[in-house]
């Protein structure tokens, strides 16, 4: 009996002593400093705040009974936000000549990577660029007005969306969002975080994970025929640099899918201020004088033969230059195609000098 005793006694201590030499650390499994081998955890757990980690996923996918699995090497980084950039695992590409362009009900957003001639992105949404923050699911516009299309264009690959046909019902695999804010001086946010990515959308073998933040903004001209009633818009609008003065140039087009182009001129440095609008000898918009601009507003017919201009021009023209930034107003300019056609032109231009 004694001898039960003790055994019991003994087995109790080696379990307590066992007990007390249990290994302590970290067992949160999404904490930084996670340790897989403790078996209790001290409170010591830290984790990533303020920040977005970009995990980069570029694998080969074997396909087998409509089922894609995979061996992925993972590679992580951590950015903020704030640049106009491209991440993809530890890789950060710089964006630049990042434009809006608007046509035919679409607006199409596109970015280059730095030192490249072919790697960048497109976005295109339905409509114009929104007026709130709004998030758009990464889907087709032309289907759908409420989502946005997403092409990354990155190492000789268009990587996209993967997609999945089941039953005849086309669905997205893996969806990501696409989120645009406008900012209060004109300029919109651009984000989409952690979207992985496919190189061929219905039948992958490349996978790979992408995210892009970065600022535009819309550069575009609209002006108005009085009597001819319609309005012509245009977007992607630049500013160039002549030997000899700044010039405008935007192709337009109006509601009813007429196309037309307007035309700014102003004189080597031209600053914020008040211009007369010219009525000089022919081709005098191509050196302006000091104070003066020139503004043509072209039309064409059915058949691509133009069908109004400026021949004979008077009134004002405001402009406003911040950086390189050019911002032009004009209203009640006559204007007529020099024989038998006459109106009058109204109206408002962006532009960057480049």
């Amino acid at each position: 009996m004694k001898k039960i005793i003790y055994f019991v006694i003994a087995f109790a201590l080696t379990f307590a002593i066992s007990s007390c030499n249990k290994s302590e650390g970290c067992t949160d499994s999404a904490a930084t400093n996670y340790d897989s081998s403790a078996e209790e955890d001290d409170a010591s757990c830290t984790y990533v705040t303020d920040t977005t980690t970009i995990t980069s996923t570029a694998t080969t996918g074997t396909t087998v009974g409509g089922t894609t699995t995979d061996t992925t090497t993972t590679d992580s980084t951590t950015t903020t936000t704030g640049a106009n950039t491209l991440v993809t695992g530890t890789t950060t590409l710089n964006l630049e000549n990042i434009s809006i362009t608007s046509l035919s009900g679409t607006t199409t957003i596109q970015a280059k990577v730095v030192g490249s001639t072919t790697d960048g992105l497109s976005i295109i949404i339905s409509g114009d660029m929104p007026t709130t923050k709004t998030t758009y699911p990464v889907n087709n516009p032309f289907s759908d007005t409420s989502t946005a299309s997403l092409i990354v264009n990155e190492g000789g690959v268009d990587w996209a969306v993967e997609l999945s046909i089941f039953q005849g019902q086309i669905t997205i695999v893996n969806q990501m969002d696409v989120v645009i804010e406008p900012n209060s001086d004109g300029s919109y946010s651009i984000s989409f975080v952690e979207s992985k990515f496919v190189d061929n959308q219905l039948a992958p073998t490349l996978y790979k994970s992408f995210s892009g933040n970065f600022t535009v903004k819309e550069y575009k001209a609209d002006y108005t025929l009085t009597t001819e009633g319609k309005t012509y818009k245009a977007s992607g609008v630049t500013c160039s640099q002549t030997a000899t003065g700044i010039s405008l140039t935007a192709s337009a087009i109006n509601e009813d899918n007429k196309s037309g182009i307007l035309s700014i001129y102003l004189p080597d440095g031209a600053t914020s201020g008040t211009y007369t609008v010219g009525q000089g000898e022919a081709l005098a918009w191509l050196s302006p004088a000091d104070g003066v601009s020139y503004i043509n507003a072209i039309t064409y017919n059915s058949t691509g033969t133009t069908e109004i201009y400026n021949s004979s021009q008077s009134g004002s023209l405001t402009v406003v230059k911040t950086g390189d930034e050019y911002s032009f107003t004009f209203s009640g300019i006559p204007t007529s195609d020099g024989v038998s056609i006459t109106d009058v032109v109204s109206g408002t231009a962006t532009c960057l000098l480049k």
